[in-house]
């Protein structure tokens, strides 16, 4: 079965606050495709990644649409930014969960019954922050470091001589009366040498870091099989295409990841079956997560429950949302 957690997103318990009776109803266009919008803003472009677990079906009514299947909302947690970011800072669980409930009503996905738990089918826990960005790392006490043992050009020898004044015309130091100097700028070349070789070390690894923070991003994000995809196309015609997603992985990032887990086997059997991950990202530059979040999650949703066939960027239409009240009817933990 394909392995549907993420890297980074092991939690040993899962602690679950259900939240059954979010009601709401989303106003405004379905998200559209960013090839429908000529320019899109880049700021406002949502990165899309979805899977399904390969035994995982929904079927449609007689109407078209999606049979209904009830959830319970999951508290996750939050990764803050790096820097004081109070557009993320001030919402609550509660915030974040009716902004995505209308979402997820629109493609069927509705509360269960306050009076009855453990009818839900589905667990759906909500993880939601910021990445910090790697691509100002040039900047970190790391390389900053490894710039400082880069040593200054190698002074210059004196010039030979030249055969005036009754000076023989030899170029060897030795034989010339500069042995002395020639040993000191042997033994600087050896420090200069070793100072380059400290300098070397000192970026690899931090290279090899920021490449670590990099592949744990990408599995966050959902851009992982991008990342690998482009990997080996440096140097060729088609380099601009990874260089735009290692971009992408590198800016810091507002981000929501959804794992739907079978509500029954977890609280009955304690097994994590996961049944469908959704994970959807904006960039955080010239954004407020706050306002974004309902448009993000509409460009998201017609992928909630199904493949996404890789990574996807939508350019969300505007609209808005209007929420029913949120209520808290129970608290529990899965899991040891």
């Amino acid at each position: 079965m394909k392995n549907l957690l993420p890297a980074g997103i092991h939690p040993s318990r899962l602690p679950f606050a259900l939240l059954l009776a979010v009601g709401g109803m989303a106003a405004g266009g379905r998200p559209c495709p960013a090839a429908d919008a000529p320019h899109p803003d880049p700021d406002l472009v949502v990165s899309v990644f979805s899977a399904a677990s390969p035994d995982y079906r929904r079927t449609r009514a007689a109407d078209g649409k999606w049979q209904p299947e009830t959830y319970a909302f999951g508290e996750g947690g939050v990764t803050l930014s790096a820097m004081k970011d109070d557009t993320i800072e001030k919402l609550q669980f509660l915030d974040v969960v009716r902004t995505i409930a209308p979402a997820l009503a629109r493609e069927n996905y509705v509360p269960c019954d306050a009076r009855d738990q453990r009818s839900a089918n589905l667990l759906i826990m909500v993880y939601w922050g910021a990445t910090h960005g790697t691509e100002d790392t040039s900047h970190e006490a790391a390389y900053e470091m490894a710039q400082e043992f880069i040593p200054p050009p190698r002074p210059l020898m004196s010039p030979a001589p030249n055969g005036g004044s009754g000076t023989a015309m030899v170029s060897d130091p030795s034989t010339s009366g500069r042995g002395g100097e020639a040993e000191a700028l042997k033994a600087q070349q050896v420090e200069i040498d070793s100072m380059l070789q400290q300098s070397l070390i000192l970026t690899t690894l931090a290279n090899r870091q920021r490449d670590k923070e990099n592949y744990a991003t990408a599995t966050l994000l959902g851009y992982l099989p991008e990342m690998l995809r482009v990997r080996d196309l440096r140097l060729t015609a088609l380099e601009h295409r990874r260089d735009d997603v290692m971009a992408e992985i590198e800016e810091a990032r507002y981000y929501v990841v959804l794992l739907a887990y079978d509500f029954r086997l977890l609280s009955e059997h304690k097994e994590r079956r996961i049944r469908w991950e959704a994970r959807f990202s904006i960039r955080e530059r010239r954004n407020d997560f706050g306002a974004r979040l309902a448009a993000m999650t509409a460009a998201a949703a017609p992928y909630f429950g199904q493949d996404s066939g890789g990574l996807t960027h939508q350019s969300p239409r505007a609209g808005h949302v209007d929420y029913g009240e949120p209520h808290v009817v129970g608290y529990g933990t899965s899991g040891k």
